[in-house]
This record gives structure tokens, sequence and C-alpha cells, in this order.
């Protein structure tokens, strides 16, 4: 694929990204392909991004026996985040004492002042498990997710599995799983799409409680157009050629993932995913942000603005 071919492909991806008005999934998919109809290999490419829906494989058909789940969480400030966060990995992870090994990433060079208590925090938890395999991992200069993963994946060999995490998620046990019957090493990784749920109408004002898995249109929307939570193997994160780290802050490194995979022939799997929700929290976007980035942001915060318009409509 060409410069030109490659720039298309982003402006596609950031069209798509920035639509405002709320669009049923059908009629998503066929703006992608309206879009992108004077170029096939496009076409044929995101024809794979249409949202569908498989009953999940029974265990009965996973491998024998389970490979460690690696878990890699990027992290710029929001300790509150981070309690919450390893409040759900306690619960589905340490407590079961499932084969996991987690690892944050900080960033040395990062103005956050809550750093001394995100590394407190994930001291205590050590304590706690002292057989639980949780490391922190820092990276140097500014903020960088597609740095820090690439940081993160630097530390395994190339028939560990990888998930690309995102510290707002919450998850359930058996979604960890998943990776077995869905990410097939040298052949295809998994990019689960990812409900995005309001707290504040989940749980109309009230404390939440431990069911944050309410999927209606009121509570929140499937974020059919993110990439950002991945399952890959480390040989086929190697084989497409990795992250771009040249990409600062958040957004734009997932699309190129993505596309880099459809680009080395490999099977980009997709479906709604029931096991895990992403909590929408306040975005900022930077006006700094490459003007991809930046608009991509934008996008992101409007679909999220018009998901709470329409419940209040």
């Amino acid at each position: 694929m060409d410069s030109a071919q490659r720039e298309a492909l982003d402006d596609v991806m950031v069209q798509t990204f920035s639509k405002i008005q709320f669009r049923e999934q059908e009629e998503l998919a066929d703006r992608i392909n309206q879009d992108s109809g004077s170029l096939p290999f496009l076409s044929k490419s995101l024809k794979k991004l249409v949202p569908f829906q498989l009953p999940r494989s029974k265990k009965e058909h996973r491998e024998p026996k389970e490979k460690k789940i690696n878990i890699l969480i990027p992290l710029s400030r929001r300790f509150d985040i981070l309690v919450r966060f390893m409040g759900i990995c306690e619960k589905t992870c340490l407590i079961p004492n499932q084969n996991v090994r987690l690892i944050v990433l900080f960033f040395s060079s990062d103005s956050n002042p809550d750093k001394a208590k995100q590394v407190e925090l994930m001291r205590d938890y050590r304590v706690k498990y002292p057989k639980a395999d949780m490391q922190i991992l820092p990276a140097s200069g500014e903020f960088s997710r597609a740095l820090a993963l690439e940081v993160g994946s630097s530390q395994f060999n190339n028939e560990s599995p990888l998930f690309f995490c995102d510290v707002d998620l919450v998850f359930t046990t058996e979604f960890l799983s998943c990776y077995g019957a869905n990410t097939v090493l040298g052949q295809q990784i998994y990019f689960p799409i990812i409900f995005s749920g309001d707290p504040k109408i989940v749980y109309s004002g009230k404390v939440p409680s431990d069911n944050h898995f309410a999927f209606t249109q009121k509570t929140g929307f499937w974020r059919n157009y993110g990439f950002g939570i991945t399952y890959i193997y480390k040989g086929d994160l190697v084989q497409v050629g990795g992250f771009d780290v040249s990409i600062q802050g958040w957004g734009l490194e997932d699309v190129d993932l993505f596309s880099k995979a459809v680009q080395a022939g490999l099977k980009t799997f997709r479906s709604q995913e029931v096991g895990v929700v992403h909590t929408q929290h306040l975005v900022f976007c930077d006006p700094n942000l490459d003007p991809k980035q930046y608009k991509m942001c934008l996008g992101s915060k409007h679909m999220g603005l018009h998901s709470s318009w329409l419940k209040c409509g």
C-alpha cells in the first residue's frame, strides 16, 4: 500500500470517527463502503469492520492448558480511576488466582502529580498478593500510548498473548479467557467492539453496584470504530511492524495498528463483546495534538455527548 492509499485509509477512519449524527450499525457500515467506493482495496478490507455477534465459544473448545494472559496498561494521571481498575483486577484476577501478568506503564517525564500515589497503590497490591505477577515499568519522555505498549510488549517472547487494555475498562473473568478462541498466532488478531456505558445513566444517580453490564441505547453505545482494546500475540505484533512510536498522546495508534494488520494479510476478528465495558468519562481534546488525532478525539467526544443527549431526549 503506497502513501496515498494509506492516507486515504486514515482519512476514511477519521471521517467515520468524526460523525456526530447517530446511525444504526448497518448504516455506519454502508457509509464506510460508500466513502471507499473509489478504492477497491479499501472497500474490501473495511468490510471486515461490519459489526456482528457470534456466540461465545464454550470452555471445552479452549486449549487444554491456557497460556498466561499479559495485560498492558498505559497510564497517565487519573489516580482515582486506577484505584477502581485495580479493584476490578482484584476481583477478576487476583482473588480467583487467574494466570495473568499485569504491567502498568508510567512515563517519567509526564507531569503527573499523582504518580507517587499510583506507585504506592501498586506496591500495596504486590504486598497483599505476593504471588501475583504484577510489575510497574517506566518509559522515558512525554506520554505516548504507542510507546508505552511497545515498551511493555518488549518484555515478552513471540508466543506470548498480549492484551492491550485501558484503565477505564470493567471486565469479567470470562472476557480475559476469550483470546484462546478469538486470537490465533500467525493468523488472527482480536479487536473486540466495546460498549461505552455512562454510569450516571446506568445507576440513575444512585451508588454504583457491581453490575456495569447494561447494554441499551439509553445506557451507552458500541464503539464500532475503536480499535484500542486488542488481543494479539507478540509475534504478530512484530510481523505487522509494531506501533508507530512517533504518535504522541492518545489516539490514532490503534487505527494505525489495525491498518497494518490488514496490510499484512492477518485476519482481524471483530464482535460485540459483552464481557467488558468502557466507562465513559469527560474527554479533553488537546488542540496541540496532531490534526488527525485531534479530529478523531473530537469525534469520539461528540459520540459520547450525542449518546447522552439521546438519553435525555
